[in-house]
Parts: C-alpha cells; sequence; structure tokens
C-alpha cells in the first residue's frame, strides 16, 4: 500500500514537472522568435538574415503545426498511433500545437519585414528554390497516396514530421554558412539562439520526464521521432551559433561596431559643425542687412538736406520780394 501510494505520488509530481518543463519550452522557443523581430524592426534592416533560413522554416513550421493538431485532436490518426506504439499518452501535448501556431504566425511576420526593410541585395538562393520545391513535391505525393488509401494518415503525418525535421536541418546550414562567409554575426540576433537551446534542453526534458512517468519509451524509439529530432538538432546548431558568435568571430562584431560608431560621430561632428556654420553665416548676413539699412537711412538724410539747403535760397528770395 506505502508502495502504491508513493507511486501515485511521484507520477503527480512528474505529470506536473512535465507540464511544467512543456509550458517552459514553449515559452523559450516562441521568445526566440522575438529577438530577430526587434533587431529587424531597430535595424530598419534585414542585411545578415539568411532568406534560405526564412523559406525553409515557414514550410517546416507549417508542415509541423499540421503533424502536432492531427496527432492531438483527430481520434482516428491517435488510434492509428496507439495501435502501433501501445502507450498510456499522447505523444503531442498542448504545448506542441501552441507552439506550432505561434511559430508559423510570427516566421511570416520575419517575412513581411524582409520585404519592407532594407535587403542589401539579399535574395533567396536558386539552391534553397530546388529544395522548397522537392520538398512540397514529396508533400503532395504523399498527400497523392493517402488519397488513395497506400499510405496511412499516420504515416502522412509521420511524413510532414520528417519534413520538418529535414527542414530544420537544412535551414540552419544557410544561417551558419552565412555567418562563415561574413566572418560575423553582426544582423543575426545571439538572443534567439540563446532562446532556442533553452527551448531543445527542456523539449527533450519533457519527453524524458513522460517516458519514465508513463513507463514508455517509444518516443525514442520511433514513436515521435520529429519532436525528438529536433530537440537534438537545437542543441547541436546553437551551440554552433554560440561558438561563432562569442569565440569565432566575437572581435570582427566588435571592431565592425567600433567601426559604426565611429561613423556615426563622424556624422555627428559633421552635422555640428555645419550648424555652427549656417549660425555664422546667418549672422554674417543679419550683420550685413543691419549695415545696408544704415547706409540707406544714412544715404536717406544726407539727400533730404541735400534739398534743404538747395530749396534754402529760393525760399529767402521770395521772402524779400
Amino acid at each position: 500500500m506505502y508502495a502504491i501510494i508513493t507511486w501515485a505520488v511521484w507520477h503527480e509530481i512528474l505529470t506536473w514537472t512535465s507540464m511544467i518543463v512543456g509550458w517552459t519550452y514553449f515559452a523559450a522557443w516562441s521568445l526566440s522568435f522575438y529577438p530577430q523581430l526587434i533587431e529587424n524592426w531597430r535595424r530598419k534592416s534585414v542585411v545578415g538574415l539568411s532568406f534560405d533560413f526564412l523559406v525553409l522554416n515557414v514550410i517546416g513550421h507549417t508542415s509541423y503545426l499540421v503533424f502536432n493538431a492531427v496527432l492531438f485532436w483527430d481520434p482516428y490518426v491517435k488510434s492509428l498511433y496507439h495501435k502501433k506504439y501501445p502507450s498510456k499518452g499522447n505523444p503531442v501535448e498542448i504545448n506542441d500545437v501552441v507552439f506550432s501556431i505561434h511559430a508559423v504566425i510570427l516566421t511570416t511576420i520575419t517575412i513581411f519585414q524582409c520585404m519592407i526593410y532594407e535587403r542589401g541585395g539579399q535574395v533567396i538562393s536558386w539552391t534553397a528554390r530546388i529544395l522548397s520545391m522537392v520538398i512540397m513535391l514529396i508533400i503532395s505525393i504523399c498527400i497523392f497516396f493517402t488519397l488513395s488509401d497506400v499510405l496511412s494518415w499516420l504515416g502522412m503525418m509521420n511524413t510532414l514530421g520528417y519534413v520538418k525535421l529535414a527542414i530544420s536541418f537544412f535551414k540552419y546550414v544557410p544561417q551558419a554558412w552565412l555567418n562563415y562567409r561574413r566572418r560575423m554575426t553582426i544582423g543575426w540576433s545571439i538572443g534567439q539562439i540563446i532562446l532556442d537551446l533553452t527551448g531543445g534542453i527542456l523539449s527533450f526534458a519533457q519527453m524524458f520526464i513522460d517516458a519514465i512517468n508513463n513507463n514508455n519509451w517509444s518516443s525514442f524509439e520511433g514513436g515521435n521521432i520529429p519532436k525528438l529530432g529536433l530537440a537534438i538538432l537545437s542543441i547541436v546548431f546553437d551551440l554552433i551559433f554560440i561558438t561563432q558568435h562569442y569565440i569565432l568571430y566575437s572581435k570582427n562584431n566588435e571592431e565592425y561596431h567600433e567601426q559604426q560608431q565611429a561613423i556615426a560621430n563622424s556624422n555627428q561632428n559633421s552635422s555640428k559643425k555645419q550648424s555652427r556654420v549656417s549660425r555664422v553665416e546667418e549672422e554674417a548676413d543679419y550683420d550685413y542687412e543691419q549695415e545696408k539699412n544704415s547706409m540707406l537711412q544714412y544715404d536717406s538724410l544726407r539727400l533730404t538736406r541735400e534739398t534743404v539747403i538747395n530749396t534754402q535760397p529760393h525760399f529767402n528770395e521770395e521772402l524779400s520780394e
């Protein structure tokens, strides 16, 4: 009896811990979108942000949203999952679904920023375009096979999950390559990566806690490869990005900031100098106008005096007569 009560209490603790960790990972991964949005808005520029990253990101998050939503809400697909992977719990939590919805919205907003802010000549590479078309073709073929009963709906959802996993790999590579090619990470928010790393660690932790709590390790054995793979990929690539930012290219970042500060100071000094020159010119113009008015008044008085002097004899003659 004591063991049963102890396990019941332990089960409750793990359940609440999983929920807290899950929503914390949701918060970290969701907040990771905002530093880049703010950085773009502050600079009014998206130079340094990989467009390939964004295109692949929106396709991946949309695929992951469909995967999570269907596995969480559709009873038929859930029954197929439990038949293939017998377990007590659902492989998808509500925080997974909410995260996917939020991710699609924020990624779309970032793409809109790329349309209105300075791009610096950046475009979507042909590699990313071809890869995107290949991915969409694969999804279309899988949908056709599913509607033809060749592929099950669970298989279709797993395909979307694998698409998200593959895109997560390919989307990280362009940004890492862009940082390497520029030898700096300016224009790309490290805050996003810190939050992304936190979310990856917590996502993995939630899966581990759920596996212990339900005594079911199917998520680590193929039941939810997309979520497991996303957590691992996030951790690995985020550590690469952190190394680039704080170790490999930190000196270049500092030199760039110093150069920009020097340019800003130079522009400010030039503006002050121009302002002083303008004030001197205005004062000179004012003095000139004053002198000109004085000369005009002097000439006017002189002419009046000469006129009076010239007319005085004639006036005297008239009085004499």
